[in-house]
């Protein structure tokens, strides 16, 4: 998962189509084929966060991403018949996806990993792990996409071919989290733990399946501990980063927004294009009640990136702030947007609804019911849902509600999103109960929909 700014800033009026929004796990499987599920942590005794400067300064002298990528289109136009060659491109080319968001690089992945395969069939190899990490390689390219069923029917592939696979076994665990196979990951994540318990990508996807399951501070203790194995890894600035990233993450989720902010100038210090960690520093300046600092915060990251639920938040914040104008230009544009290539792409389409919700909550439902067809996963109900009542339906709203609660996720916005559509349906004091849980959890999770839960639950008490 993280990031690179790898062109200057662009105008806001000129967004990037092919920006993919940078979040926790768009990159898991491409994550573990780097390298990243290597080693083990060794506490010793010691259990302090690392210095982010020594992570970054160990990064020092090493090839760019860029640099690996020219290395290895060097190597495939020498060689063209090399399947691992080919492999090898499509891997960094996924790495540089992760680094600067920008989808372009995923679809060049996603097609050199087809060409690697279809070298390995045309040449009968008998190399079988050539084959497994060519298949890794597209499996990853596609779940970058949220083409999450056909990443996991690749990794079935490999398990069938080549049992003992780790790499296999955490691609289908990863696609079944994503497509709300619970029950299967749970399974997996298993036997995952029996084999590489203490590697950080590990504990990382054991974070992510805590906070899935209600267990938030359980979250954030397995990524602390996540960090510091990660310190001690052979990581690009960006892989590192992103581990600060994510504790931060489960901070902002928490609460703890001044614990966030410092874990994210930490993700800064090791790598300050972490687009990711730049986007929730945003969030976090909100949440701290900073607006003319958030402010100057994402006006040149709306510039730069170009995304509608950018243009959103800063559309918000304008609001509060009472420039009216400034806010309805950058709704406008967030709108083009939306309206535009971002409706298109799977991997938008969920920080879309967010957006959509208040703007053009019509074509939030769509979005919303299409992210649900691909993914059955917690929150694609719950903003299926949201919407649903957006557009007056909340008996519906109430009924595709209930598969997003089944978890327990204790997440401020799903509980949010719960606690309106139960007062919707005269509920009080089911509603009462989730909105509390969710402003106690996160008590300024958002700019607008936190205070909306606070008039909420006065109205119903």
């Amino acid at each position: 998962m993280q990031h690179t700014d790898h062109e200057t800033a662009r105008n806001s009026r000129k967004p990037n189509p092919m920006r993919f929004t940078i979040g926790l796990f768009v990159a898991a499987a491409a994550t573990l084929l780097f390298g990243v599920a290597a080693g083990g942590l060794r506490l010793d005794g010691n259990d302090r966060l690392p210095d982010p400067s020594r992570m970054a300064l160990a990064t020092v002298g090493r090839q760019s991403t860029d640099e690996v990528v020219a290395f290895w289109r060097d190597r495939v136009a020498d060689e063209p018949e090399t399947v691992e060659f080919h492999t090898n491109l499509a891997n960094a080319l996924l790495r540089l996806a992760s680094e600067g968001g920008d989808r372009t690089h995923t679809l060049e992945a996603e097609r050199v990993a087809r060409s690697a395969i279809a070298l390995a069939e045309r040449s009968g190899t008998k190399n079988q792990s050539a084959i497994d990490n060519a298949r890794l390689s597209l499996a990853a390219a596609l779940a970058n996409q949220h083409s999450f069923a056909e990443a996991r029917r690749l990794g079935d592939e490999v398990l069938r071919d080549t049992r003992a696979s780790l790499a296999a076994t955490i691609v289908v665990a990863d696609a079944s989290i994503e497509l709300g196979d619970y029950s299967r990951a749970s399974a997996l994540s298993n036997e995952i733990r029996s084999r590489a318990s203490m590697a950080p990508s590990v504990l990382s996807r054991q974070a992510r399946s805590a906070a899935l399951n209600g267990d938030l501070d359980q979250s954030m203790e397995l990524a602390r501990l996540a960090l510091i194995g990660a310190a001690d890894l052979d990581l690009t600035t960006f892989e590192g980063a992103f581990y600060w990233f994510q504790l931060a993450t489960y901070q902002f989720q928490t609460g703890r927004y001044d614990e966030a902010e410092s874990s994210l100038r930490s993700a800064h210090t090791v790598e300050s294009a972490h687009l990711g960690a730049r986007e929730l520093m945003g969030q976090v300046l909100i949440a701290q009640g900073r607006f003319d600092e958030a402010v100057a915060w994402y006006e040149p990251l709306v510039a730069e990136v170009g995304a509608a639920d950018l243009h959103g938040h800063l559309a918000d914040l304008y609001e509060h702030l009472d420039r009216h104008d400034d806010a309805a230009e950058q709704r406008e544009l967030g709108l083009a947007v939306a309206r535009g290539s971002g409706a298109n792409d799977p991997a938008e389409r969920r920080h879309l609804v967010g957006f959509l919700a208040d703007a053009d909550p019509m074509l939030a439902e769509r979005l919303a019911a299409a992210d649900l067809g691909e993914r059955k996963d917690v929150h694609s109900y719950a903003w299926l849902a949201w919407t649903q009542l957006r557009n007056g339906k909340p008996q519906a709203a109430l009924e595709t509600l209930q598969p997003a609660l089944r978890l327990g996720t204790n997440d401020a916005w799903l509980l949010y999103q719960a606690g309106d559509i139960y007062a919707a349906n005269r509920q009080p004091e089911r509603a009462r109960e989730l909105l509390a849980a969710a402003l106690e959890r996160s008590p300024q999770f958002d700019l607008v929909h936190a205070e909306r839960a606070r008039e909420l639950l006065d109205s119903l008490a």
